[in-house]
């Protein structure tokens, strides 16, 4: 009986939530969001209490939070704009975000087994950094004129788009930064 979720109606709460914010700005829905997170332990119930508490430094990288907001927004950008862009005429949109392949959207062209690959980055302003992963780099430099990066800049204000194919060889220019990360992990057996 499952059909996903292309081409069926919403659910009634998606619609009502929609209803309820879909007038507000990113920042105030960010701004509505931390609210709920840090709402006081007396809130909650008993038994759910201690998970509500918020850790210190959770919004201490602030950099951080917007750069998943804004990296998000950007996404859903692409995807309503699109059907618009003529470059992808006659092609379909597939979301593989979860993937970590390289890029966010596989485009699938009318040829058989050829796509084009889409790695979508968002600016909260109109100019800032980006950054590429090393996957996403390794992707980008093997698909060559296959490969598209697309910028949504502009998110304070009114979002604007560029795409840049084979964005290696664009007149973007990219520096390889390296950086050594600590991670702490516990870990635990099952028998």
């Amino acid at each position: 009986h499952r059909k996903g979720w292309k081409n069926r109606a919403p659910r009634k709460h998606c619609v009502e939530i929609f209803e309820d914010f879909s007038d507000r700005t990113l920042s105030e829905l960010g701004e509505f969001l931390r609210s709920m997170i840090e709402r006081s332990p007396d809130d909650f119930p008993p038994d759910l209490a201690e998970f509500s508490r918020v850790p210190e430094d959770l919004f201490s990288n602030e950099s951080f939070a917007k750069r998943i907001t804004t990296g998000i927004a950007a996404e859903a950008f692409f995807e309503q704009a699109f059907p618009t862009i003529t470059e992808f005429g006659g092609c379909s949109l597939k979301n593989v975000t979860t993937f970590g392949c390289g890029f966010d959207f596989q485009i699938l062209r009318p040829e058989p087994k050829r796509f084009f690959a889409v790695e979508v980055k968002g600016i909260y302003g109109f100019s800032g950094e980006i950054t590429l992963t090393e996957k996403e780099h390794r992707a980008a430099s093997l698909l060559e004129e296959s490969y598209f990066l697309c910028v949504v800049q502009g998110f304070s204000d009114r979002p604007k788009m560029s795409i840049y194919r084979n964005p290696l060889q664009s007149d973007l220019v990219f520096t390889i930064m390296e950086s050594l990360v600590k991670v702490v992990q516990w870990r635990g057996r099952i028998s």
